[in-house]
């Protein structure tokens, strides 16, 4: 694996743009880390990131954004996938005042998959996006999404996904799934999906669900002895750790993890 650190250092704009190419048959596992050794203050970070993998190439991106609350992050990634392409992209929201990642995938040749999966913690007067467009333009290829959100009080997560088929993509399969666990009566989760299908044979789906905690899991807890702050931190790190799950390095599970129980305490204190 090849691991990425961005690293602010002071109240400034920076426009990134990154380039990743994947010859045939190569295969590549990326991280990419966006923090800030300035703890206060201001700055804005625009990132575009080009991909291109041809025949056969299997890359696997998993990308965490931990600026300070004060900061801006935007990213757009366009992707561009030909034949047997295997694409995963992990994304996470963490930091910011505004994140907002936007991800741009073709896929030109039989047999590409792109997978997308992912999760914001929000907090109080943060607005966390996600936005997807993936366009089939041939025959026998597959996306699918899972994106989790957990919003505290005061906070904002948007998810909004695009499945565009066009007529000569015959027997594609495409699923997306938004779910949002909302912690505060004020917190707020948006999802727009968005199916535009011009081709006869296709199995394509989307679903979303956006609620609190279950109460009857809480009480569950509790009669077991466990405080309700320790079990409402259980159920929410239990909702994130399904996406977690998805990342490739066990290390970076365990750091994730430990950042979730971090943020929740966070969340628990500024309420």
């Amino acid at each position: 694996p090849i691991e990425i650190i961005h690293l602010n250092t002071g109240n400034v704009v920076t426009h990134s743009h990154n380039r990743v190419v994947l010859h045939p048959k190569s295969s590549l596992t990326l991280y990419e880390n966006y923090a800030s050794l300035n703890k206060g203050g201001a700055h804005w970070h625009n990132v575009v990131t080009h991909t291109t993998l041809e025949e056969e190439a299997k890359l696997h991106v998993f990308s965490r954004q931990k600026y300070p609350k004060e900061s801006f992050f935007t990213q757009n990634i366009e992707v561009t996938a030909a034949q047997n392409v295997a694409f995963t992209l992990g994304n996470v929201h963490e930091g910011a005042k505004i994140g907002r990642t936007c991800v741009h995938t073709t896929l030109m040749g039989e047999g590409a998959a792109a997978d997308l999966y992912g999760y914001n913690l929000t907090q109080k007067k943060q607005h966390h996006s996600f936005t997807t467009k993936t366009v089939h333009k041939v025959a026998n290829t597959t996306a699918n999404q899972c994106v989790r959100n957990v919003v505290a009080a005061g906070g904002h997560s948007a998810f909004m996904g695009n499945y565009t088929v066009e007529q000569a993509a015959q027997n594609t399969v495409a699923k997306m799934l938004n779910q949002n666990l909302l912690l505060g009566p004020r917190a707020k989760a948006d999802y727009k999906p968005e199916l535009e299908i011009f081709a006869e044979d296709v199995q394509c789906s989307h679903g979303a669900t956006t609620g609190s905690l279950d109460q009857e899991a809480l009480f569950y807890l509790q009669a077991r002895g466990v405080d309700k702050a320790t079990a409402t931190a259980l159920l929410t790190q239990a909702f994130i750790t399904e996406i977690i799950e998805n990342v490739p390095s066990k290390h970076v599970q365990e750091r994730l993890l430990t950042a979730v129980k971090a943020w929740f305490t966070q969340t628990e204190e500024a309420a």
